[in-house]
């Protein structure tokens, strides 16, 4: 088995150069890791056991594509049922996901087990062969694009990120990676200010637009 090249924060440049490569930055990851991490704790303690994690992967994903679908770079993608977002131009799938542990010697593993789909995806993603469009689909058919990962663990007091590549996937875990670039392993106001949602932006002007509205009593004829 082939050692994964890491890039801890001490050796920042080498890995800048990577995420730069992606067209993902290390304030992009902090600012996902953030908004994953307070939906993580803003969880009322009477909603379900699996109800932290839940939404820390939901509003992981969505940070994930709101930052950067939004700079025209990147698209949407849940080809197959995999909610992500692909760059064409780069060649790169990139997905958020709750993991064991990350930024530690030990390889990062999904929180829930992933099916088989998720392993075909992964196993699949040569990053050197490539089937031409069709349909008009920008995506090669076939074999998927290099697969990265931003891996998110909420542990104790901190949140760790990092941005990584697996290299095969058995069953439900990771078996190693190609490359890990570790971004940050700090409390969640270390990380800087979560983005702000969009979609947060819109329901307030329109809770704002329903109070402005002027209610009349119909007079009686």
């Amino acid at each position: 088995m082939e050692l994964a090249e890491i890039f801890t924060e001490q050796q920042a440049d080498a890995g800048d150069r990577i995420l730069e490569r992606l067209g993902i930055s290390r304030s992009d990851a902090k600012q996902i890791a953030a908004y994953s991490r307070q939906a993580h704790v803003n969880t009322h303690p009477y909603m379900p056991l699996v109800a932290p994690g839940t939404n820390a992967y939901f509003y992981g994903v969505e940070a994930l594509r709101s930052i950067l679908i939004e700079r025209g770079e990147w698209r949407l993608d849940r080809q197959n049922g995999i909610e992500s977002v692909v760059n064409d131009t780069t060649r790169v799938q990139l997905l958020y996901q709750n993991v064991d542990s990350a930024c530690t010697v030990h390889d990062p593993q999904p929180i829930s087990r992933r099916g088989p789909v998720s392993r075909e995806l992964i196993n699949s993603a040569q990053g050197d062969m490539f089937d031409p469009p069709e349909n008009g689909d920008s995506r090669p058919k076939g074999l998927a694009y290099a697969v990265w990962i931003v891996c998110v663990c909420h542990r104790s007091d901190n949140v760790c990120v990092e941005v990584s590549r697996p290299r095969n996937f058995s069953g439900g875990w990771y078996e190693d990676f190609y490359q890990r670039v570790f971004i940050a392993d700090s409390p969640l106001d270390d990380l800087g200010a979560p983005f702000e949602s969009s979609a947060d932006d819109n329901a307030s002007q329109k809770d704002s637009a329903d109070l402005d509205v002027p209610v009349t009593r119909k007079k009686a004829e």
